[in-house]
């Protein structure tokens, strides 16, 4: 089955993430609708705001100085599942407009919820054009060796399958020399998705006829520090319109320290990355946690082990290295809801910044 959507020159539902002007002019390049991509005006995530609520959070850059300026690395892709009413995606990037797609769709058995993929840079899977993503959901088996082109021209010929089209990326958004971050999040909608809580499972709005299945693309800084490690968060759900992060080290008596407070969905912070936190500060990797709430001023609502959340992203202890960057990635459902028979449960996954470099 496929899921139609208006495709624009830009994403349809994309969320880029302000990382300072820079960045956001090499994402925004080359896009005809940059309204598509705009941060949410209501949401305080221009590169004002953002700034602002960032160097008071992370503790450098200082009240009303100078922010630093992302430089310039190799590009970076890296995949999180944040769909909440589905076990696993996969993906379909087909050169757009008349793009041949003769690769399936990947990854071969599709990527689980609240996991991470690396691609690789540049890859068969995706063009270095302007490209229609589209997501793959149900029976991966059945596909076989059934091409995104297959799939795409007729995808009545594999019922087992829906795909859902988020739009056209921007060819500049690939190949911008940033670490980008892209994460489908909310809800695919079907008829038997129903709950008398759906909009927190799946964000406002939410019904089986009007799904809120989006895109959340984060630009992550690179920028760090040797004697600490650097943090940033991705509110990447649909039900959590903000979010509070925060870190609790494995020792005794550990307080929470705020990475970042009230995270509009689909965006990610802080800039500068939170650089409080040394690896012996941390303490153990396995002893300490993330800690998630969406009440403004309260304790943590859920806490999720850092250690599971690295896991997730193919990562372990031994890569929580000072001089290192991570941004933990929220998905899934509201914390008040828990996981029910068609939903998944609130998950983060916790991500490298700079993915592929020693």
């Amino acid at each position: 089955m496929l899921r139609s959507s208006l495709v624009l020159s830009c994403l349809v539902g994309l969320s880029i993430v302000p990382l300072g002007a820079p960045v956001m002019a090499a994402l925004l390049g080359g896009c005809s609708n940059h309204d598509a991509l705009a941060p949410d005006p209501d949401a305080g995530t221009s590169t004002h705001s953002s700034s602002h609520a960032t160097s008071s959070s992370s503790g450098t850059g200082g009240e009303g100085g100078a922010l630093p300026i992302e430089p310039d690395g190799p590009t970076r892709l890296t995949l999180v599942d944040g769909v909440v009413d589905a076990p696993a995606v996969a993906f379909c990037f087909v050169a757009y407009p008349g793009g041949v797609g003769a690769k399936a769709p990947f990854p071969s058995g599709g990527l689980p919820f609240g996991h991470a993929l690396v691609v690789p840079l540049p890859s068969d899977d995706i063009p270095m054009s302007d490209a229609e993503l589209t997501l793959v959901t149900g029976d991966f088996a059945s596909l076989g060796s059934t091409t995104c082109g297959a799939l795409l021209a007729d995808p009545a010929a594999h019922p087992a399958v829906t795909l859902t089209s988020l739009g056209v990326l921007p060819a500049s958004t690939l190949t911008a020399k940033r670490s980008l971050l892209l994460t489908p999040m909310g809800c695919l909608g079907d008829a038997t998705h129903v709950d008398m809580n759906q909009e927190a499972i799946c964000g406002k709005g939410y019904t089986p006829q009007t799904p809120t299945i989006t895109l959340s693309a984060a630009p992550l800084s690179r920028l760090a520090d040797p004697a600490h490690l650097a943090f940033q968060a991705v509110n990447a759900t649909t039900a959590l319109k903000k979010a509070d992060f925060y870190l609790r080290p494995s020792f005794d008596g550990s307080t929470d320290h705020p990475v970042i407070i009230g995270l509009p969905s689909g965006a990610a912070g802080p800039f500068p990355p939170f650089t409080q936190l040394g690896a012996a500060d941390l303490g153990s990797v396995g002893g300490s946690d993330v800690g998630i709430s969406t009440n403004p001023s309260s304790s943590p609502q859920v806490r999720k082990k850092l250690v599971d959340a690295f896991a997730a992203a193919g990562l372990a202890s031994i890569d929580v290295l000072n001089g290192k960057g991570f941004a933990i990635v929220a998905v899934g459902a509201s914390p008040s809801v828990g996981m029910g028979s068609w939903w998944n449960d609130l998950a983060v996954v916790a991500v490298s910044a700079d993915p592929g470099t020693p």
